[in-house]
């Protein structure tokens, strides 16, 4: 039903354009009327001239003021002869003399000489040191463009813009924006002033029609203090008002395949059709004192989506049905009290709905859904040397995100689970694990701001409370659990044997590998919001600032600034500590008794479990400089430096307190039975081992999917029942005293992510018309969150001991290896091969050297993973991250390398560790060029381009410093520091406009180096990974996974984050490659040289065994790196006058019209696992590369996918 009304809402303001552009002509038969534009010499339109119309003979006046297209009409003339009179800021006045006759109107176009003395606008900034600028509304329309705000924002030094469908799929429909190469989660979002941030997950929480927007200012480095938390950025958009003149635009493009669409990748011809329609006006309802401006645009995209797959999954290649609706509307209302003060009230509405898999490229679709009304109030006024600005914003975002792959036409082999590959294939099928899931956010937001200029110095100060209360439910895996397989040559022969038709071309003959539960439960919270019981968080944002701008001299500012910023609801610094006593269920294994501080046991950190702090006091000083050296508002040299403060999103505080509450349901995945030699945990803290009478560590873990994919959604739903029992009284099966481990807890010492931002830059004005400059810009980010196992389980120098009584030691005591021992035992009486045939190994050294022997003698195929999956071992695997006493097992039956503490499991931490660094020069040219090209009236050049890096501490896919990472070391977390997220070298940007005769002809270029890749070891996903792949010995399987039975190992040693691209050039891999294999492979990991200085197994049995790093296969010839990104958008327009103040304007526009065959976006590029497997860095090339291919996705984001050609028109009164 709100469809229905959004739908026609829309209609009913396009029937009223339509009558309101009929009656401009309904005019009576005995007066006329005259329209025309005002342009300057190059022929561009001037907006807000002055125009005066006296009637010669009566002296009767009328009055009004150009249109931002710099159009006028004059309505209701009686015959005679009139003079228009147009006065315009750095213009000449011009005069026209104009013949009105009875029904007809006459044209009075005038073209505007500059003022000689006055040389025009200054176009360069002498006032304040920040790094901003803007692209104009008109400017977006007269370029090729999607229709979307945000579209052109890259025309803008260092910016790029990305589908939002990369961060999240609530985010599927929207744009997202990076600055300075970042991901776009946190950069400031605002319209009008007021903030229109996601706060849950990142990104903005609406779209607005283009129609709506005056212009898009960005802000990227050394912002004045009124920007609040613009660490990585501020975006805002000013939206269009009413004038004099009733004036608007409808408009309509259209989209299909059978017009020069390109085909997608893989020659795959699916169809795909566009279709937007939209309009606005504006006018005044009362003349001088108040206005009126409606916007709304309705987008229709139905295509079929391409799915393509790396072998041996080729022949699965295939689509489904992608529809995406999205209606968007905009209304604002201003009032003129006086030229001291004004009001204005705008409405903003967006509505859409999207079908699309994430991560992208499979058939894991899901549907997205958004609906969010907002409302703005806004006062200007002045009073004396002050001006006032008030804001007030109410902004309600709603979304759902539901499984479609459930019960649809999409390809579905295993529908009662979900089926993943990873490390190459990029096989995913069943319902989507991120679904279903909810979110509603309300802001409500005062803001003031005031300016005032007292002599030489102009003071800003202001303050806001934005009250921002929220609802996330995460029923995540809650539709089917996840089984996890890969394509390695371990699974594949497994395949090749495997039940199914197909051998290895049949997804369902694979190994599994994983198994992820989800318990059916979505609250994270236990606070109630929106109607529902709990998942509700809220939070209190309040900014104060204070600045001056100290004109020192006529030709020289400074600035000085200081905020001050404060977040609550991000910590959970309301929970108390939790005691010993919490623990105390487990008897005799607990990790302490009493009062003491449970989570201080938790590793060797000093008061790691005291209250996590809520940060008060976070102020921010800015500093600046600009020097005007000519004296002549036409050069500048400037320098500033920052401190900003970033955001922290709800979504990474939410598990923290899912783990500190002692009681209640809350969402939950099971830890993963093939990580756990075959055992689930149930609530309660229940080990169940079987499901239908299967062995899961036996008959279902390392089975074909296909074969065990009923009992695996069986075990799905025993769990889901078990945990439906839970109400808000119950224990919480989460809880730290519960578990005794944690996945996501927050250090005691959280402090709030920030960013020293500086610049230097030097801008010169050339001529009148023309602005080129440069800036050097260099963010030092601190404080960011990062991820480490304070218990250091799976790290090589924690191998587990008990003290024993021994005859060989001076004391009397020995410390034995009694854990590893026992696993060694555990594997030789597993096997009817060995047991009773080798002798149980009884000490360290030649016994158990022996009884290894004995066993590799006895089973031809014994391999690491024989002694793994018996308990020599990381916990991580073989107990799944928990504690031994959890899974029923006494310490020195669980994993060797248990950590610090064996009595606890894996104590995963977020620390303010993180840092990131920016570093980047940036060049920029804006000109209008004259009539200098015969036939050529006007050009428009802009051109962009940005040298630059993009450090940090994370790795892998986007490099997301936003969302809870994972350090690459736990050991050394900031050891590893590379290109991350969206590091780019180098970016260029040309959008040129040419005004010719009865035409105009629009260009854009977008040219962007390769992003980074990280190369990864390549991991069996198989118990037993810290023997193989764990070159630095800390257990953190590269930051990647929390278990290790995933396909990602440590990063290639004698490498860095992001080397692939960067340190490493495409062409140079197999030099890399050879250096680690004559340097390391073959060796023992630390992991392993621990179990040889141990005494417990050889070097020459570690190799034997398969427990030594890797040999990586070279890559073959012609193998390819990471993509540019090149693509030329162009746009033939015919603005035609067909009446009183009408013009049609056809409009053709190509986007890609080179059709540049494009890669590896944000979302899916080529992998960096090295497991020779296609769509890995070292086995493809050009012929096999297709599955990265840039295709359309989400919404209606388009840059550089295959071409299209868009059919438009476009009505202007």
């Amino acid at each position: 039903m709100p469809r229905n009304r959004c739908r026609a809402a829309l209609g009913v303001m396009f029937i009223a354009l339509i009558l309101a552009c009929l009656c401009v002509r309904a005019q009576e038969s005995n007066t006329g009327s005259v329209s025309g534009a005002i342009s300057d010499p190059r022929g561009a339109s001037v907006p807000d001239a002055q125009l005066t119309l006296t009637n010669r003979l009566t002296g009767a006046v009328s009055r009004t003021t150009t249109s931002p297209a710099g159009t006028y009409t004059f309505r209701d003339l009686f015959p005679g002869e009139y003079v228009l009179h147009v006065e315009a800021k750095a213009f000449q006045p011009a005069e026209l003399l104009i013949r009105i006759q009875a029904g007809t109107t006459a044209t009075g176009d005038l073209r505007l000489q500059r003022l000689p003395e006055h040389p025009g606008p200054a176009l360069v900034n002498t006032e304040i040191p920040a790094v901003q600028g803007a692209v104009a509304g008109t400017q977006m329309d007269r370029l090729p463009n999607n229709r979307n705000s945000l579209d052109l924002a890259y025309l803008q030094p260092g910016v790029q813009v990305f589908d939002g469908q990369t961060l999240s799929p609530s985010k599927s429909g929207f744009y997202s924006f990076s600055i300075e190469g970042r991901n776009g989660r946190t950069t400031r979002m605002q319209m009008d002033g007021v903030e229109v941030n996601d706060e849950a997950i990142g990104g903005t929480t609406q779209n607005v029609p283009l129609g709506a927007v005056q212009e898009i200012q960005i802000g990227q480095s050394t912002l004045l203090p009124s920007s609040g938390l613009s660490a990585e950025g501020l975006v805002n958009v000013v939206t269009n008002s009413g004038t004099n003149d009733l004036h608007g635009e409808l408009l309509g493009n259209f989209r299909n395949k059978s017009v020069a669409v390109a085909d997608f990748s893989g020659g795959r011809s699916d169809s795909f059709s566009r279709e937007v329609f939209g309009g606005n006006g504006g006018g005044a309802l009362k003349k001088d004192k108040l206005f009126f401006f409606v916007s709304g645009e309705y987008f229709k995209q139905d295509m079929v989506a391409p799915v393509l797959f790396n072998p041996p999954f080729s022949d699965l290649d295939s689509g489904y049905h992608s529809p995406f609706r999205d209606t968007q509307l905009e209304g604002r209302l201003d009032y003129r009290r006086s030229q001291q003060s004004r009001a204005f009230y705008r409405f903003t509405y967006d509505n859409l709905s999207d079908l699309n898999s994430f991560p992208e490229n499979n058939f894991q679709v899901f549907r997205n859904g958004v609906h969010t009304p907002g409302h703005a109030i806004g006062f200007d006024f002045t009073r004396g040397k002050y001006t006032h600005s008030i804001r007030f914003g109410y902004n309600r975002y709603s979304n759902s995100v539901a499984d479609a792959a459930s019960g649809s036409s999409v390809f579905d082999p295993a529908p009662s689970i979900g089926l993943n590959f990873t490390g190459g294939s990029g096989f995913a099928s069943g319902p989507n694990p991120f679904a279903p899931q909810n979110t509603i956010q309300r802001n409500e937001q005062v803001r003031y701001d005031g300016l005032g200029v007292v002599q030489a110095h102009t003071l800003r100060f202001g303050a806001s409370v934005n009250r921002i209360n929220a609802l996330v439910l995460a029923n995540y895996f809650g539709t089917a659990p996840q089984v996890g397989a890969d394509t390695t040559a371990a699974s594949s022969v497994v395949a090749a044997a495997g039940p199914f038709s197909g051998g290895t071309a049949n997804p369902l003959n694979y190994p599994v590998r994983s198994i992820v539960l989800g318990n059916g439960l979505g609250c994270l919270t236990e606070n109630s919001a929106f109607d529902s019981r709990c998942g509700g968080i809220a939070g209190t944002r309040l900014h104060a600032y204070l600045s001056d701008t100290w004109k020192v001299r006529s030709n020289l500012n400074v600035t000085l600034g200081l905020q001050y910023v404060r977040d609550t609801g991000r910590t959970d610094s309301d929970l108390g500590t939790v005691p010993c006593s919490a623990a105390s269920s487990f008897g005799a294994s607990a990790p302490c008794s009493g009062s003491d501080n449970l989570l201080n046991h938790f590793g060797q950190i000093p008061g790691l479990g005291n209250r996590v702090r809520q940060p008060d006091l976070n102020l921010a000083p800015q500093f600046g400089i600009v020097w005007d050296p000519g004296k002549a508002g036409k050069t500048v040299l400037r320098a500033g430096i920052g401190l900003y403060y970033d955001d922290t999103l709800f979504q990474n505080v939410l598990y923290d307190r899912a783990s500190r509450r002692t009681q209640g349901a809350f969402h939950a995945e099971s830890n993963d039975p093939c990580a756990s030699h075959g055992v689930v945990i149930f609530p309660g803290n229940v080990p169940v081992s079987s499901i239908n009478g299967l062995d899961i560590a036996t008959q279902i873990c390392g089975q074909p999917a296909g074969s065990v994919a009923s009992a695996v959604a069986d075990l799905q739903s025993a769990f889901q029942t078990a945990s439906a029992a839970l109400n808000s009284n119950s224990p919480n099966p989460n809880f730290v005293g519960q578990s005794l481990s944690s996945r996501a807890l927050f250090a005691p010492n959280f402090q709030t992510p920030r960013t020293v931002q500086m610049n230097l830059g030097f801008h010169h004005q050339v001529g009148q018309n023309s602005v080129f400059g440069f800036e050097y810009l260099r963010s030092v980010g601190t404080h960011y969150l990062l991820g480490v196992d304070t218990n250091h389980v799976g790290d090589s120098s924690f191998l587990q001991t008990t003290d024993e009584p021994c005859l060989t030691s001076p004391t009397g005591i020995c410390h034995v290896p009694r854990a590893a021992l026992n696993a060694i035992n555990a594997t030789i009486a597993a096997n009817p091969l060995s047991a009773g045939v080798c002798t149980p190994a009884t000490s360290a050294g030649a016994s158990s050297q022996s009884a290894v022997a004995c066993y590799m003698a006895t089973v031809p195929t014994a391999t690491i993973a024989d002694f793994a999956g018996h308990g020599l071992d990381s916990g991580a695997q073989f107990l799944g991250g928990l504690p031994a006493s959890i899974l029923g097992l006494d310490a020195s039956h669980g994993a060797a390398f248990a950590g610090v503490n064996p009595l606890i499991g894996r104590s995963t931490v977020f620390f303010p560790a993180g840092r990131s660094l920016y570093s980047g020069l940036q060049f920029f040219l804006r000109t209008d060029v004259g009539s200098r090209v015969r036939g050529v009236n006007a050009m428009h050049l802009d051109l962009a381009y940005t040298h630059s890096s993009f450090r940090s501490n994370v790795a892998g896919g986007i490099g997301d410093q936003d969302l809870l990472p994972l350090a690459a070391d736990f050991n050394h977390p900031t050891a590893f520091f590379g290109s991350a997220s969206q590091d780019r070298k180098h970016l260029f940007s040309l959008a040129t406009t040419f005004e010719v005769r009865r035409a105009r002809l629009s260009l854009v270029g977008h040219f962007a180096s390769p992003l980074p890749q990280t190369l990864f070891l390549p991991a069996s996903n198989q118990p037993g990974e810290i023997f193989r792949t764990d070159a630095t010995g800390d257990g953190a399987f590269g930051g990647q996974s929390d278990t290790g039975n995933n396909s990602f190992g440590d990063i290639l040693p004698a490498t860095n984050i992001g080397a692939f691209g960067r340190a490493v050039k495409a062409g140079d891999l197999n030099k890399t490659i050879q250096n680690y294999n004559s340097s390391s492979a073959g060796q023992p990991t630390p992991a392993g040289r621990a179990l040889v200085s141990a005494g417990l197994l050889s070097t020459a049995q570690l190799q034997q065994l398969g427990a030594t790093l890797p040999d990586v296969q070279s890559a073959p010839p012609n193998n390819v790196g990471l993509s540019w990104l090149r693509t030329f958008d162009i746009m033939l327009s015919f603005p035609l006058k067909v009446g009183d103040g009408i013009s049609l304007e056809p409009r053709v526009s190509a986007f890609n019209v080179l059709n540049y065959a494009n890669f590896d976006s944000p979302g899916m590029r080529l992998g960096g696992i090295l497991n020779g497997l296609p769509g890995e860095a070292n086995a493809t090339t050009a012929l096999s590369r297709t599955t990265t291919r840039i295709l359309p996705r989400s919404g209606v984001f388009t840059q550089a996918t295959p071409r299209q050609v868009e059919l438009g028109i476009k009505i202007t009164f």
